[in-house]
């Protein structure tokens, strides 16, 4: 005799087949996905583009001149050359330097200029606008003098060209000129002396301060 089943019995087998049928589909949609994201890790590693490190001593930005040669143009300071002290060597037919405090181009922007026809010594500071010619520039820091027994026009600075002192000047023309400076910025307020003398003279030079000559020269010894 065969065993009859209930509406209820069948009901409760219907309802554990579905759950059972949800079980094996979330299931499988979980291993779908962890495969996926397996596969997606994988091909991200690989398009991964290792950056080398930057060397931490070079600053971005910074304005290297150590050991070139400043070729004649109007540079802008802080951005095209560093704040600093240059030294300024003429060519043949002479040198001409300005440092200005904008671009106008107007005669009111220009702080300090000057001819000269041997070398100058120029000190400039962020913002400023440092145009020469006829010459070439270095740090001055990379400056190295080789005198001999004397100097002739030309700008030098005490404790650098010579150690400070009394020293005698002769003119080299029927007047001569001498100033000494306390910095190289070619102000006016920067000049401690100056004189035209004809024959001969002395000056005492102390550490630090700057001498320019003109139709002059200096004996060091």
């Amino acid at each position: 005799m065969k065993k009859k089943i209930t509406p209820l019995k069948a009901s409760l087998y219907g309802i554990s087949a579905l759950i059972l049928m949800l079980v094996i589909v979330v299931v499988a949609s979980i291993y779908n996905n962890n495969a996926a994201e397996k596969k997606l890790s994988s091909d991200a590693s690989e398009d991964i583009i290792q950056v080398p490190e930057r060397d931490s001593n070079v600053d971005e930005g910074e304005v290297s001149t150590e050991n070139q040669s400043i070729q004649p143009m109007t540079y802008k300071i802080g951005e095209d050359l560093p704040a600093g002290e240059y030294y300024l060597e003429a060519n043949s037919e002479g040198g001409y330097f300005q440092i200005s405090s904008d671009s106008t181009g107007s005669n009111d922007s220009i702080i300090a200029n000057g001819n000269f026809t041997t070398n100058a010594i120029v000190t400039v500071t962020d913002g400023q606008y440092f145009k020469f010619s006829g010459s070439e520039a270095m740090p001055f820091s990379e400056y190295t003098p080789s005198h001999n027994d004397s100097v002739e026009d030309g700008m030098y600075k005490v404790g650098i060209d010579f150690p400070p002192g009394e020293y005698k000047l002769e003119s080299t023309s029927d007047t001569g000129y001498l100033e000494v400076s306390s910095d190289s910025k070619h102000s006016m307020n920067s000049i401690i002396s100056n004189d035209n003398f004809e024959g001969q003279t002395y000056i005492t030079l102390k550490d630090g301060q700057y001498l320019k000559l003109s139709n002059a020269k200096l004996f060091l010894k």
